[in-house]
């Protein structure tokens, strides 16, 4: 199961296993009791301590929502520096801090539920959690406007983002992880829109 790395990357820690489960510490309630589980097939999980449950994308919002509030100003902060972006705006794109990344949610799909939640150390690259599925990435404050923008890379989207409010304009913007990667699955995001693609100047982009 590939998902078992991706709860590892967010504070499970795995010490045993089963016939049907892996189990270890809980990332939520961090209790010394080895009482989180996760199934070895449909990921489902839930900790016996503190009850939280549910399945994959559930545990990648839930880690998202605590990683929001454990960010500070002063790590907001840093990051606006480094990336030229405001502090709301990245808060506003639900961008969170697991204590080793910056992370927020990929939920651009027909559910606006998280498949990826994104990791980042300065001057790295965005890498996506082990065993997810690839969703765009956007703001989970938008709502649904008739014309929506597309851009190549989670930066670029949440600039254009923030140039979009200082004008008053409210559309959508998604960001792609990478030219060319928008798979049919998500196709009906845009049914009856106004899309408009913004990708970078190069033979990546031009086929995108």
């Amino acid at each position: 199961m590939a998902q078992i790395k991706g709860f590892e990357q967010f504070g499970f820690k795995r010490n045993g296993e089963n016939d049907t489960q892996h189990y270890g510490s809980c990332p939520f309630c961090r209790s010394s009791k080895e009482r989180f589980y996760v199934n070895k097939e449909s990921a489902l999980w839930d900790c016996k301590v503190c009850g939280r449950s549910g399945n994959f994308s559930q545990f990648l919002e839930q880690i998202s929502e605590q990683h929001q509030a454990a960010i500070t100003g002063a790590l907001i902060s840093k990051l606006s520096r480094s990336r030229g972006i405001k502090p709301q705006t990245l808060k506003s794109w639900g961008v969170g801090w697991s204590g080793i990344y910056f992370t927020w949610a990929a939920r651009g799909n027909m559910n606006s539920s998280p498949t990826d939640l994104r990791r980042y150390q300065l001057g790295k690259k965005v890498l996506a959690t082990s065993g997810s599925k690839l969703s765009l990435i956007t703001s989970p404050r938008d709502t649904e406007t008739k014309k929506v923008w597309i851009m190549e890379g989670d930066w670029d989207g949440m600039a254009l983002w923030e140039c979009l409010r200082s004008l008053k304009i409210q559309d959508q913007v998604y960001a792609s992880p990478g030219a060319g990667i928008l798979p049919k699955r998500l196709f009906s995001l845009f049914d009856g829109k106004d899309v408009i693609v913004c990708y970078d100047n190069d033979d990546a982009g031009q086929r995108g």
